[in-house]
């Protein structure tokens, strides 16, 4: 069974930094507490499925977890109320809003260290709002990395809770369906860890948001990232020299990162001659099609 996103195509996503006050302390903004929800977005390249892998990238070790619970918007909203900005919501999943510090730092901006491609992930599935507490609060939100738990806390504990922040956010964006919410993550992230637990090369991170009842557990493994990323449809490989046949890169050998390939020299088992002429192929022809339509094979 293969999962897609809760939504496939979010029209946005938006998150919400600096939401739990002892994650707050951990960091950097200790001594500067918001008093207004930070927010910022992510695009739809940075996140992935349920039980995908996640990339840490090539030239970056820090990468972070983030245990959060996502908001999934069903009516359009504009200029909400307390009284009934929750109204707008359809339900609810859960995200590993995965973040590479390094860059994140750089600037005063957050936006490249929260847009690495295939960082994060959201899903499994969404929980219809009317199963939940209003707004989400009161569940016990928790990450563990490779069984070990790392966040737990609840989201009661929200310096913003979810109406706060849609009353807030639609003063000037206007929410509509499918827009997925991201709410913040709680105390315990690896950067504020000594040393430092940034995940890496084979590790398992487990996201759990629980209420009255299961919610959800959005699983994520991670690899390390490669010096390319291609689509897994099938490609026929006519235009190199190849026989005219569509193979898929699970046939090649080579891991799959959900839509993504990793070309890694010490992943190539079998027959590594062939199998490196025909990725090289691949990432030829896949190019090619991208660039111009007509000259997909």
């Amino acid at each position: 069974l293969k999962f897609g996103l809760p939504v496939s195509k979010p029209g946005k996503i938006i998150c919400l930094g600096l939401n739990y006050l002892d994650h707050v302390k951990e960091g950097p903004n200790r001594d500067n507490i918001p008093k207004y929800p930070t927010l910022f977005m992510r695009g739809l390249n940075s996140v992935v499925a349920h039980n995908e892998p996640i990339i840490r990238p090539k030239i970056s070790e820090t990468f972070d977890y983030e245990a959060e619970m996502v908001a999934v918007v069903g009516k359009r909203a504009k200029h909400m109320t307390m009284a009934n900005a929750t109204s707008c919501i359809a339900g609810y999943t859960i995200s590993n809003e995965g973040s590479i510090r390094e860059f994140q730092r750089h600037t005063t901006q957050w936006h490249m260290g929260k847009n690495f491609d295939n960082s994060g992930s959201i899903g499994p599935w969404i929980v219809t709002a009317d199963e939940l507490p209003d707004g989400g609060k009161g569940l016990k939100i928790e990450s563990r990395v490779n069984g070990k738990v790392m966040q737990s806390d609840n989201t009661a504990n929200m310096m913003f809770p979810l109406a706060e922040t849609i009353v807030y956010a639609t003063q000037g964006i206007t929410l509509e369906p499918g827009d997925l919410i991201l709410t913040g993550t709680p105390s315990g992230v690896a950067h504020a860890r000594k040393p430092p637990a940034w995940m890496k090369a084979g590790d398992v991170e487990l996201v759990y948001l629980d209420g009255t009842a299961a919610v959800a557990a959005l699983r994520t493994g991670r690899v390390d990232a490669a010096f390319c990323g291609i689509s897994d449809q099938p490609v026929t490989l006519r235009k190199a020299g190849f026989p005219a046949v569509a193979v898929t890169f699970a046939d090649l050998g080579v891991p799959t990162l959900g839509s993504a390939l990793i070309t890694h020299e010490d992943t190539i088992r079998d027959k590594p001659d062939l199998v490196k002429r025909m990725v090289a192929a691949t990432q030829r022809s896949w190019v090619a099609a991208l660039e111009d339509p007509k000259a997909a094979v």
